[in-house]
This record gives structure tokens, sequence and C-alpha cells, in this order.
């Protein structure tokens, strides 16, 4: 059961996440980081468009790399040089830049672990058929953003802080982290 009390079986929850750390530069909580794409994962399922690539794929791989290597994928898959921060493809993989995330988090006064936990949702959201070319769309895109943000970021927070834990009192109430059971 989740939060809102309805069962999440793994086909309710969506594809598996694995979370790879290929680059050096950036010190980063790698379990912690792949606890919130999980989370963020099955909020964004539940946000999926019919036939969006995420119906597709058993399994998402986010891989932060550096900008070197993120200006390299971003020239060959976009014609653009230089890094961006964040790059989704159809076959299940995002790629995100931890160095852009660094800096965007002390050019927008966030952190480098905010940044990377909106590029995570950010790419799942393209995953789950959403665009952000056009402006109305875009906008779109972003408020449901924002939302699974915020939520899976009170989901992350709960759950590291021992709310969760089998047999606890949120347990048996049935709130859950999304993706989880509780037996």
């Amino acid at each position: 059961m989740d939060a809102t009390g309805s069962s999440l079986d793994a086909s309710s929850r969506g594809p598996a996440i694995e979370l790879r750390n290929a680059q050096r530069n950036i010190g980063v909580e790698t379990r912690q980081l792949g606890l919130f794409a999980e989370i963020a994962a099955a909020l964004a399922w539940r946000k999926r468009r019919q036939h969006s690539d995420i119906c597709t794929v058993p399994m998402i791989l986010i891989s932060l790399v550096s900008d070197s290597r993120m200006a390299q994928l971003h020239r060959r898959f976009s014609g653009i040089p230089g890094a961006t921060d964040v790059l989704t493809f159809q076959h299940g993989e995002i790629v995100i830049s931890a160095e852009t995330a660094a800096r965007h988090g002390i050019a927008f006064a966030t952190s480098t672990e905010h940044e990377l936990r909106l590029y995570i949702v950010h790419g799942l959201l393209h995953l789950c058929g959403y665009d952000d070319t056009a402006p109305r769309a875009r906008g779109a895109m972003q408020k449901v953003q924002s939302r699974i943000l915020e939520r899976a970021l009170l989901f992350e927070r709960t759950y590291l802080h021992g709310n969760f834990k089998h047999g606890s009192a949120n347990a048996r109430r049935g709130r859950t982290m999304p993706g989880r059971r509780v037996t």
C-alpha cells in the first residue's frame, strides 16, 4: 500500500531503477539518490501518458557523468556543443551531469542534491511522454514535475527518518513510500 492506501505491485510502479555514478568530481550519496529515484519513478509512473516510452522498458538506467562526457553525448545525440543538465533516451536511459548540477545548485541557491533530484524527475517525465519544447507543454510538464519532486522529497525524508519501518504504526496505517509494499 502507498500513502493513498492503494496497493502497488510491480506492474503498478513501473520499471526497476538502476543508478550508476560514472563520474568522480562531485561527491554523491548514491544510495540515497537511488532511493529518491525509486520513489520518483513510482510517482511518475502514475502520471505516464498512454504509449509512452516508460511503458516499454524493463529498467531505467540513471547515469551520473562529468561535464566532458555530457558534452560528448550532447553533441552526438542532439548536435549541440557543450554540456547540458540531463539527456533522456527512449530506451530508458537518463544521463545527468553532476558538475552541471553542482553549478546550478550554486546559481539557483539550491544544492547539488536538489538539482540531481530535479533532473531525475525531469528525465522520468520525458520517458512518461511529457515534452517541454512548446511553451504550453512546458508549463504542463513543469507543473507535474513540481508536484512529483515535492512529493518524492517528502517521501524520501520520511523514509530516511525511519517512519516506514516494517511493522511501524505508519506501515500499519498503510503509509508507505510509493512502490513499496508492507507485509
